[in-house]
């Protein structure tokens, strides 16, 4: 048997022992940013799990309202009442200041509910408006003046696309 030098041995066990621990805590390191990112990404899941369809809401630029002759409303295809298309709206228009709400309707829809329902995503904007105006001006939209009313609307830019009354939907 052939003598072993402890020296060189130990010079080894060491630089072997202080490649594998600067090994360990990079791994230990890259695994704790794959921790933290699954765990935003589950937790962002499960936030939108918890939502209701109007907080969750449409994810286009072009929210899409429809109202059939009958007066029924849609919202991006899903028949809805008032209040929640006017909610389903103010989140668009959170989401998407720039985006725009597209109105369409049925011939034959009576020219005061159409105007009903126009009123409905009008209201849904200016509710928006005088958040905007409540927090930057301390008064409501409608009592600013015309710059300040400017400034509001540049920020939430009115963005009602009327289409013309079609013969079926």
């Amino acid at each position: 048997m052939r003598p072993v030098d402890l020296e060189t041995t130990e010079d080894i066990v060491r630089t072997r022992g202080r490649l594998l621990g600067d090994l360990s805590w990079r791994l230990v390191g890259v695994l704790g940013v794959l921790l933290a990112v699954l765990e935003a990404q589950a937790q962002a899941a499960n936030e939108l799990r918890h939502r209701t369809p109007d907080e969750q809401g449409p994810t286009g630029a072009t929210l899409d309202v429809r109202v059939s002759a009958d007066g029924t409303m849609r919202l991006d295809g899903v028949v809805s009442d008032s209040s929640s298309v006017s909610r389903s709206v103010r989140s668009h228009i959170r989401r998407q200041p720039s985006g725009s709400v597209r109105f369409g309707t049925e011939r034959g829809l009576p020219y005061e509910i159409y105007i009903q329902h126009l009123d409905t995503l009008k209201a849904a904007y200016l509710a928006e408006w005088d958040e905007i105006s409540l927090r930057d001006y301390g008064i409501l939209y409608e009592r600013l003046k015309s710059s300040a009313r400017d400034a509001v609307r540049a920020e939430i830019p009115l963005g009602i696309v009327l289409e013309e009354p079609r013969t079926d939907h």
